[in-house]
């Protein structure tokens, strides 16, 4: 079981994870119990000190519950870890209504930070989508959608239409248009569809953060704590000011060669431990087994 993270920044972050079949007062006391500060909020509490379980209309299922960690950084992950403990040991659910957002705290970031963020999100998606479930995936999500598919829609030019391959051209206008973008507001614009995205830029003025949205409701683990380490590691590439480049046109679409790409990046900043590498491809393998 890979459950430890090896995250090579200073960055903070804040997960939420949705579910059901618990009680909210039931789960505040094993919390409590278990040594974690926890209180029950509703949906608009914003207490970061604590562990917050909110209530959230949009879970189907009895007890439905939202929790919201405090802010955390890598020496915190135990925290995570006792979480999901009492989560499993009380039998809390999930459905194809929850899911698991993550916070990471980036206030310090430039408009250039932010640019290469998404640049990287757009161009990977498609591999990113392959670590999720089907229903995560697209614009098959109307809480998550596609930041890439938003980008090529707000273009009018050549082949930036709805489809999940594009020219090499096609990638170089994506990069142009965000480039274009001299302020947040503007790459907000061009990139999201509000705050129901993968990636949810709209949350920054209020909290210093960008928000990842893009992966599906769990209390499992190895999920959470691998994709905790994945989506640092990308912030600490964008942190780092590299640029992202556009790949020429016998990569794209090649799901092979679009993951090898990927994690040659993540690598590079040492950010994921190989054996987080390893558990994200045969992921990505046993989803391509079950939707064959």
């Amino acid at each position: 079981m890979t459950t430890n993270i090896n995250i090579q920044t200073t960055k903070t972050f804040g997960i939420e994870l949705e579910g059901y079949n618990i009680p909210r007062d039931t789960l505040v006391r094993a919390l409590t119990e278990r040594g974690l500060q926890a209180q029950a909020s509703y949906y608009s509490g914003r207490d970061y000190s604590v562990w917050q379980i909110k209530t959230d209309a949009s879970i189907n299922g009895i007890n439905g519950f939202e929790i919201v960690s405090p802010i955390l950084d890598a020496n915190r992950v135990h925290e995570v870890k006792t979480m999901l403990e009492v989560v499993e040991s009380l039998n809390g659910k999930v459905n194809k209504s929850c899911g698991f957002h993550i916070h990471w705290g980036v206030r310090d970031w430039k408009i250039k930070n932010f640019r290469n963020f998404m640049k990287r999100y757009v161009k990977f998606e498609r591999v990113l989508d392959s670590f999720v479930a089907p229903s995560r995936r697209g614009n098959n999500n109307r809480y998550c959608s596609s930041n890439m598919q938003r980008i090529k829609c707000s273009s009018s030019q050549g082949d930036m239409g709805m489809t999940n391959v594009m020219t090499e051209e096609g990638q170089k206008r994506m990069f142009a248009k965000i480039d274009k973008c001299n302020s947040l507001r503007k790459l907000e614009s061009a990139t999201t569809n509000g705050k129901f995205s993968k990636v949810n830029l709209s949350v920054f003025s209020r909290s210093g953060t960008i928000e990842i949205r893009h992966h599906q409701g769990t209390f499992d683990v190895e999920k959470v704590l691998n994709w905790i380490s994945l989506t640092g590691s990308m912030v600490c590439d964008s942190s780092c000011n590299k640029a992202v480049k556009v790949w020429s046109s016998d990569r794209v679409g090649m799901k092979q060669k679009e993951t090898k790409a990927f994690f040659n990046g993540i690598k590079r900043n040492n950010a994921m431990t190989p054996a987080s590498i390893k558990w994200f491809k045969q992921r990505q393998k046993q989803f391509d087994r079950e939707v064959a």
